[in-house]
């Protein structure tokens, strides 16, 4: 899931100067948030400022996020203008499109700047096992999904694709924009290492009985190390392995959170509220 936003910014008024910006394209991820500047040099004055997102390739279709002279104001926990500039928080695939920014009604010096949002890079293997023995082969890919500008909006397109880079037993194996793959002959026993990942919990009910079991679930390899983590529980107790046991000082709201962490330290883990009762006798 990854998005594309661009903006642009316009200014109007008899004092403001040319608009600036500081890097003609920024990558930012999906679910984390991006600044998009207007900075115009010169007094405003009491010049309306409005931010718009554009949703074709027009100014036909527009959606307003901002306008400084209306009482409404944008949904601060997504949308936040502060000193000209507009911050959009918790990116999602449909905030991808223009945003423009506006002082008055007249255009002049029309700039639009690129966000490449890019997902965390994947690395996969064919055959898909732990372990290959001498004389087998391995296909290993490293793939990554981003959007970037479409060409007819940005000239040097090929500059703001991310880079990735395969490294295998310590050696940079390539340097890749969408995807690298390559078959490696196996000299020796091969034990392939997996980050932690796929982080869940069974079974998922909100009620749960004295006598029952949380099971923690995670994939890895090495196998990953598992801990149940109280944040609110009458029953306290941290536990450092994938089972949670349902106890009798449980009984009442719960509210647990599994981590669970691999060889290289890196850690994930999943939040889990339920309610302990006691079976019916």
């Amino acid at each position: 899931k990854c998005i594309t936003v661009f903006w642009c910014c316009f200014a109007a008024y008899v004092d403001a100067g040319p608009i600036t910006y500081s890097k003609p394209s920024v990558v930012a991820a999906v679910r984390g948030e991006v600044t998009l500047p207007c900075r115009i040099d010169g007094d405003l004055g009491h010049a309306t400022l409005s931010w718009k997102r554009i949703i074709d390739d027009t100014d036909t279709s527009q959606i307003r996020i901002y306008h400084s002279t209306f009482a409404s104001k944008p949904d601060e926990s997504k949308y936040v203008v502060s000193s000209y500039s507009l911050t959009i928080k918790k990116l999602e695939f449909n905030d991808g499109g223009y945003y423009k920014c506006s002082f008055e009604s007249t255009t002049s010096d029309v700039k639009q700047t690129a966000v490449v949002v890019v997902e965390q890079p994947t690395i996969s293997f064919v055959p898909a096992i732990d372990t290959l023995e001498r004389g087998e082969t391995v296909t290993v890919s490293c793939t990554a999904n981003f959007a970037s500008p479409r060409e007819a909006y940005m000239n040097n397109i090929s500059d703001s694709i991310p880079k990735l880079s395969l490294w295998i037993g310590g050696q940079r194996k390539g340097v890749v924009s969408t995807e690298w793959s390559e078959t490696i002959g196996v000299a020796s026993k091969l034990s392939i290492v997996n980050p932690v990942s796929k982080v869940d919990y069974v079974p998922k009910k909100k009620e749960q009985y004295v006598g029952d079991t949380l099971n923690c679930t995670a994939d890895g390899n090495p196998p990953p190390s598992f801990t149940w983590h109280p944040i609110s529980s009458p029953g306290a107790r941290t536990i450092h392995k994938s089972v949670l046991p349902i106890t009798e000082k449980m009984i009442g709201d719960n509210k647990w959170e599994c981590r669970v962490a691999d060889h290289t330290a890196i850690m994930k883990k999943i939040m889990v509220e339920f309610t302990v009762g006691e079976r019916n006798k």
